[in-house]
């Protein structure tokens, strides 16, 4: 495994590129493929919520992330505290993308949701 994952996984309103744009991290990402991840998408109104390892695929966008110091942008903006996990909206996880020979940050939802809030299409926004 790589000392310093390198990737981020993006699956929902950070794919949009106005959103990277107000929040002023387009320059510290690239673009590189879209990617399959293992987890179910919940609607949780104005943006997803994903559950990794359950039995869907959901497809998402995967960057490579030339300056680390957006993540602390991007921690802020899904509301990841690691020094506070029982109370953050997201935790930001790494996950192996084989198809792509890396491991990549992602965020996964942090609160309880409902059946009734799957995303069916696996596909945010679709």
């Amino acid at each position: 495994m790589k000392n310093r994952v390198n990737h981020i996984v993006f699956y929902g309103t950070l794919c949009e590129i106005d959103v990277r744009k107000a929040l002023k991290i387009s320059d510290s990402l690239e673009f590189v493929s879209i990617c399959s991840v293992s987890g179910s998408l919940y609607n949780l109104g104005e943006y997803p919520g994903l559950i990794l390892g359950t039995n869907s695929i959901i497809t998402a966008q995967l960057y490579l992330i030339k300056n680390p110091s957006c993540l602390h942008i991007l921690d802020d903006y899904e509301e990841y505290n690691p020094n506070d996990l029982k109370n953050s909206l997201y935790i930001r996880k790494m996950i192996e993308l084989p198809d792509f020979d890396c491991f990549a940050w992602i965020y996964e939802y942090n609160q309880k949701v409902s059946p009734k809030q799957l995303i069916v299409n696996e596909n945010w926004g679709k």
